[in-house]
């Protein structure tokens, strides 16, 4: 059997991301429960319970979403070895799976040698003492490492470092319309401009090379696809998002002209997000990781197919093995694919000899995919190595070069702003996770829970029922410990029950029906009558005139008075993906809680 997690848990980590930032998928985090789970975490039960707890919802936006890998720190004494293209012998463990680290200045490197001679025999057997900088990039230090620079953390990804866990960002993913604008916003960007509700038509172009299989015709990035007339811009641009399509648009213009203004070109330019960057490079701040990383990408890109380095295994030589008549001698390499690399055995003189103690790469060429040494002096050439990029600069696949196959989702909650963000009284939180595709609650139709808003603005939701209650004759309590509406306690809307499950909930009041509700909160609304807030799966379980009673005292009930609000969103509805445990109390004090959750798709 072959193993692929490697590979297959880059290229799956990539899949969910893709996915959960996308605007076709829309995740939500929910937080709610005043209680722990009463049945297993993430069972069907479970998720059946989660509308009963939960209070509100809050969209995990793009920028909540991350690829990560295996967090290594660089320190001084710890020992690193070099990055090999032949990839991590299968059960190593320890020192030798730490090829990159991220120093204190949140620089990501990738050590490409770990002693100046490139003694394989020698990995491992000293330490890094003198710190990875950008002014000493892929130069031999004076503790013999060679260290390349492949990114920095900036602060809009720094959520995502852990103590296990670094994020992986790629500049190909560039945009410069920001996707928290509105999308009325990035639709006048787009090419709208202040044209979203006027018609014309709109020419579609292929963003990439692809194939139409039905005709079985080739279209190039950039080539014209289809064209549409009489349709607002605004449509356009949806359309455009969904199909993954550039487009242009012209006022008042018509699919079927040729050779006038508003006739569609036979092609436009289509730049990926590493191109759009390096076109605004000299806009970007001197250490900013959009600057950064798109000098790697264009370094890499340019050298693509380099020898990244050599390595020799001297293990088991005597002196006399090593000696050869020629000082410094190049080797003679076999390729099918590269050009232009240059690679000698580095020796000391000894006795009107030479001893080999190294080896190193004077060119590095361009174009290798393969690459052995066939001869050397000394017959050497069973024990030396190359270390190869990868298909497009491997500097310019930063994931794939870490092996990062694990997606971060982070969502930032500030609690103390909870009140008014969720519009919720509630104070006690102890249930949270992850529920996908929630419909919203409409007269006359429904849609999917953030779909309305672009893919990075926040967006929040509620499940709660709110409403003023009268006391009639009586009064109410608001002590803690004696409350008239406690909250987690079970009522019922007495005015919608038949008069024998009453009496029923009478004998047993543990008993629950679909007219009941479980108490989030109460306060005082002043003039004797009460704010609730209360959860139920009903989608329309009270109004005005309905009375409700505790389900432990069911012969007492108090009048609704007014209806506050209702929920957002259509109880059991989308699918939930996670469901955890919390425990958190809001208080005045401004405090952000993350909710974490990482999904490993393969091991490196």
């Amino acid at each position: 059997m072959v193993t692929t997690q490697r590979s297959l848990g880059i290229d799956n980590a990539k899949t969910l991301y893709d996915l959960i930032r996308g605007d076709q998928t829309n995740w939500l985090l929910f937080l709610g429960g005043d209680s722990g789970a009463d049945v297993p975490l993430n069972s069907i039960d479970d998720d059946n319970k989660v509308w009963e707890s939960s209070n509100f919802f809050q969209k995990i936006r793009k920028s909540d979403v991350e690829i990560v890998a295996r967090r290594v720190n660089w320190s001084s004494g710890n020992v690193y070895h070099p990055y090999e293209s032949s990839g991590i012998p299968t059960g190593v463990s320890g020192p030798e799976r730490n090829y990159y680290a991220l120093t204190e200045d949140d620089e990501v490197f990738v050590c490409l040698g770990s002693n100046a001679k490139n003694r394989k025999d020698l990995n491992g057997q000293s330490t890094s003492t003198v710190k990875p900088t950008r002014t000493k990039d892929n130069q031999t230090l004076s503790d013999g490492y060679r260290w390349k620079f492949l990114y920095k953390i900036d602060v809009t990804k720094i959520k995502f470092k852990t103590p296990n866990n670094i994020p992986v960002p790629d500049i190909d993913e560039y945009d410069p319309i920001s996707s928290s604008a509105t999308l009325s916003e990035e639709a006048l960007r787009r090419g709208c401009g202040n044209n979203s509700g006027l018609t014309g038509s709109c020419c579609f172009y292929h963003k990439e090379d692809e194939v139409e299989p039905v005709l079985d015709t080739l279209f190039t990035k950039g080539s014209f696809d289809f064209c549409l007339d009489n349709v607002p811009c605004a449509k356009c641009f949806k359309i455009a998002r969904r199909m993954n399509r550039e487009f242009t648009y012209k006022r008042g213009g018509l699919c079927a002209a040729t050779g006038g203004a508003t006739a569609c070109v036979a092609s436009i330019s289509s730049d990926t997000g590493y191109e759009k960057a390096l076109a605004n490079l000299k806009f970007f701040s001197p250490n900013s990781n959009n600057k950064l990383q798109t000098e790697v990408y264009r370094d890499a890109k340019r050298d693509e197919g380099q020898v990244h380095n050599a390595f020799i295994d001297l293990s088991g030589l005597t002196e006399s093995e090593r000696t050869i008549s020629t000082s410094n001698p190049e080797i003679t390499l076999s390729t099918l694919s590269g050009t232009g690399a240059t690679v000698i055995l580095t020796t000391y003189k000894k006795d009107g000899s030479h001893v080999v103690d190294g080896i190193r790469v004077v060119n590095k060429g361009s174009g290798y995919r393969d690459l052995t040494c066939v001869s050397t002096p000394g017959d050497l050439q069973n024990r030396v190595t190359f270390s190869l990029d990868y298909q497009g600069g491997l500097f310019a696949d930063p994931r794939r070069l870490l092996g990062a196959a694990k997606v971060m989702l982070k969502s930032v909650v500030r609690v103390d702003q909870i009140p008014t963000n969720a519009n919720t009284n509630q104070t006690v939180f102890k249930r949270y996770g992850i529920i996908r595709d929630v419909k919203v609650q409409n007269d006359t139709s429904s849609y999917v829970a953030g779909s309305k808003t672009n893919t990075d603005q926040a967006e929040t939701f509620s499940n709660v029922h709110k409403f003023k209650v009268s006391p009639g004759s009586s009064s109410f309590s608001f002590t803690s410990g004696s409350e008239t509406f406690a909250r987690s306690s079970k009522f019922t809307n007495v005015t919608k029950e038949s008069t024998s499950k009453i009496s029923s909930i009478g004998s047993n009041p543990t008993q629950i029906t679909p007219n009941s509700c479980v108490i989030l909160s109460s306060k005082d609304a002043g003039g004797g009558v009460a704010e609730v807030e209360a959860v139920t799966v009903k989608d329309t379980p009270f109004v005005v005139g309905d009375r409700i009673a505790a389900n432990s005292s069911i012969g007492t009930s108090y009048e609704i008075t007014e209806i506050i609000s209702s929920p957002d969103v259509k109880p059991f509805t989308g699918k939930v993906v996670s469901s955890n445990s919390t425990d958190i109390t809001v208080t005045n004090t401004p405090q952000q809680v993350s909710f974490t959750f990482l999904y490993t798709l393969g091991s490196y």
